[in-house]
């Protein structure tokens, strides 16, 4: 009895000095900084997943994607609706940025409206100012340019 005391009280050590010790290094959430939330993984590339997705096992080849040997676009195949990744992120940036919602730009631009990122944001949000929005179009613009040159750069090396 007293031996499982003993064996019970060090293991709990144990756990509580590992515990601790990962937290201080800020890896108590997998690995990831601590207060850094999981990544988002947009639902058109969670769909293209298989059932087999996650086992040894290889698709069949009637659920496998097809592929011509090029890349059609950078980043996921269909960039959540937008035309590509790059307005995608764009998008991203302004709802994360101006507190406007994604869904609401993304039916604005990509609606029969067809409006540029600009213009779906003075429509949405008309209290801002010509200048702000011109900033953080620019701004989203940029981080969109830059966001699918990336991804192009990581497709050449994974080909």
């Amino acid at each position: 009895m007293k031996r499982t005391s003993i064996v019970l009280t060090i293991l709990v050590t144990v756990l509580f000095i590992t515990t601790a010790t990962l937290t201080a290094q800020g890896t108590g959430q997998g690995g990831r900084p601590a207060g850094a939330s999981a990544p988002q993984i947009p639902t058109s590339v969670q769909g293209n997943r298989s059932a087999t997705a996650g086992s040894n096992k290889p698709a069949s080849a009637g659920n496998r994607p097809e592929t011509t040997g090029k890349p059609q676009s950078a980043g996921p195949k269909d960039a959540m609706g937008f035309e590509n990744y790059g307005q995608y992120v764009a998008a991203k940036h302004v709802s994360e940025n101006l507190n406007i919602s994604l869904a609401a730009l993304k039916t604005e631009m990509m609606g029969s409206n067809h409006l540029s990122l600009g213009a779906a944001i003075k429509k949405i949000r008309p209290d801002l100012s010509g200048q702000t929005i011109q900033a953080e179009t620019k701004k989203a613009n940029a981080a969109g340019k830059r966001a699918e040159a990336e991804a192009k750069k990581n497709s050449k090396t994974t080909s």
